[in-house]
């Protein structure tokens, strides 16, 4: 069993397979409430329903982010998101990120299986970004890499669960 930093292990809460943070897509709302609670919420509207959490990390001033949207009050798309942002006191630093980034990779290539798509696109002048997808029973995982320009260092770090359609 691999060992993983205690940051991605605060962010994950839960190593078993299928589950993010202790939630599942198919999950209903109210137990993302409730296991989320005393976090900083967010929330969508009746077009785009959805829960965002600001959440901070233990002993650390840094913060990342976590939206479930939902349908008929069910879990259907879970987000995670952490940047880099240079002179920013809620941003992780470069060293954090890639130390999360490596192990979010560790774990999905141990847990999940071989990646089904991996490619990079350019964003013109906002730089580029390298993704890779994991299929798990009837979800979608994507890890996406945002690169500045002209920076060999991801500054953005996203990771999508959703159901396969």
């Amino acid at each position: 069993m691999t060992n993983y930093s205690n940051l991605f292990k605060e962010i994950i809460l839960s190593l078993e397979i299928g589950q993010f943070r202790t939630i599942k897509i198919g999950d209903n709302i109210e137990t993302v409430k409730t296991k989320e609670e005393g976090n900083e919420m967010h929330c969508g509207n009746i077009y785009m329903p959805y829960i965002q959490y600001f959440v901070h990390f233990k002993n650390k001033s840094n913060e990342f982010k976590l939206m479930y949207l939902y349908d008929n009050n069910v879990i259907g798309h879970i987000q995670f998101s952490i940047e880099y942002r240079e002179h920013s006191p809620l941003s992780v630093s470069l060293e954090d990120l890639n130390l999360i980034t490596n192990d979010f990779l560790t774990f999905f290539n141990e847990n999940y299986g071989e990646v089904v798509e991996k490619g990079k696109q350019g964003l013109g002048n906002k730089g580029r970004e390298s993704f890779q997808v994991w299929h798990f029973k009837n979800e979608q995982i994507t890890l996406v890499n945002h690169f500045k320009p002209k920076e060999k260092t991801p500054s953005y770090l996203q990771i999508t669960f959703a159901k396969l359609v």
